[in-house]
């Protein structure tokens, strides 16, 4: 997985463990039975400050039919602090941080300004647009369909920018239908491959280290 898809695959679990807020203004851009779903996940969710957890994440290779397992943790505070962490089988870790974003481990590291670099400039406003409810707030960056099913249901979101659609073709977020509750993510690239996540042990609204987030 590249760097960039590493760094866009927090973004979604960012969207899938908050979702979005739908205002008023914008509802119209948003099929009906969407915009009832995702009133019905912010019912849950609306009151999300801050998350952690951990997670297993399995990618699929399409021309390899091989996969490849790693796993680790995720820790975010509202409104724009990010830490996602690769421990298993390696360690490797990225962190937002207001306009700077740390990728990298021990042996080495890079902190990009996502102010002079537009992919990262893009990522991190898509974050900061999740994390605060934003991400549905208009189409400008995605499409939505919503496929319901009997226990679970999955909106898949398209991107229309071309930063985006150079890194994804879609992404799918699966919900339970009792609790709204996420259940996993699965991110779609270009090339055919696939990577799907779930989430462990997540715990909101709890004390998190701002040690977690330091950028030196």
């Amino acid at each position: 997985m590249s760097r960039c898809t590493a760094i866009l695959l927090a973004l979604v679990l960012c969207a899938a463990s908050l979702t979005a807020r739908t205002s008023g203004g914008d509802r119209a851009a948003v099929p009906a039975d969407v915009a009832a779903a995702i009133e019905r996940v912010n019912g849950v969710a609306g009151g999300i400050r801050t998350m952690t957890c951990r997670f297993s994440q399995t990618k699929h290779l399409a021309m390899l039919r091989d996969e490849m397992q790693s796993s680790g943790t995720m820790a975010f505070v509202s409104p724009s602090r990010l830490r996602w962490e690769y421990t298993e089988p390696y360690s490797y870790r990225f962190i937002f941080n207001g306009d700077r974003v740390y990728v990298g481990n021990d042996a080495g590291s890079n902190v990009i300004d996502t102010r002079t670099n537009r992919m990262f400039g893009e990522i991190a406003r898509l974050i900061i647009n999740t994390v605060t409810g934003h991400i549905i707030d208009s189409a400008d960056d995605f499409t939505f369909e919503l496929t319901p099913g009997d226990k679970t249901s999955t909106f898949t979101l398209t991107p229309r920018k071309r930063e985006l659609r150079q890194l994804i073709s879609s992404i799918d977020l699966t919900f339970d239908n009792s609790g709204y509750n996420i259940q996993s993510v699965t991110l779609r690239e270009k090339n055919g491959d696939h990577t799907d996540i779930l989430l462990h042990d997540i715990q909101l609204n709890k004390p998190v280290n701002e040690n977690l987030f330091a950028i030196d």
